[in-house]
């Protein structure tokens, strides 16, 4: 008499079976994640040509309600000042270190997302005084010392790393 298990007919997957299996799996998912970091990285650069075009509008928007009749910029409730860049303002809070208020305090844009939410970068502006133009810069999201890009245009933000 045959036993129980000797009378099935179906055997089952074999051992060669799981394995392909297995393998089109990882390769399938290998796919996957080279295409989801590329994405990643261009809504990372999509976003911050958003933000920089944000900053580029706010600071023309604030230059052009203080700029004097002769053309020069009226600074005087600013207290901080260096030789080449006399301002540098923060675009993350209402008001910057100096207690000045900034663009986003003065009403002239929302806050950029708070550094170290997930962000691949920050960004800054500042003036200056030799060629009376606004600066919008790219940096990294820890530093400012680490400056992304050298155009002091949008296409910096094509330098963020992946």
């Amino acid at each position: 008499m045959l036993k129980e298990w000797q009378k099935r007919t179906d055997a089952g997957f074999s051992l060669i079976e799981i394995l392909i299996s297995v393998v089109i799996l990882g390769i399938l998912s290998a796919i996957v994640t080279v295409s989801v970091s590329g994405a990643l990285w261009s809504a990372n650069v999509k976003q911050c040509k958003t933000d920089f075009a944000t900053v580029s509008l706010s600071t023309t928007a604030w230059l052009n309600d203080n700029t004097n009749a002769d053309g020069s910029v009226d600074f005087s409730s600013w207290t901080s000042a260096t030789s080449s860049v006399r301002y540098s303002y923060s675009l993350y809070s209402a008001v910057d270190a100096s207690s000045n208020k900034t663009l986003v305090g003065l009403g002239y844009m929302q806050s950029l997302p708070a550094l170290g939410s997930g962000s691949k970068y920050q960004l800054a502006w500042s003036w200056d005084t030799t060629n009376r133009v606004p600066l919008v810069n790219v940096y990294s999201p820890s530093t400012t010392s680490v400056r992304y890009g050298s155009a002091g245009t949008a296409t910096d933000c094509e330098s963020i790393p992946r």
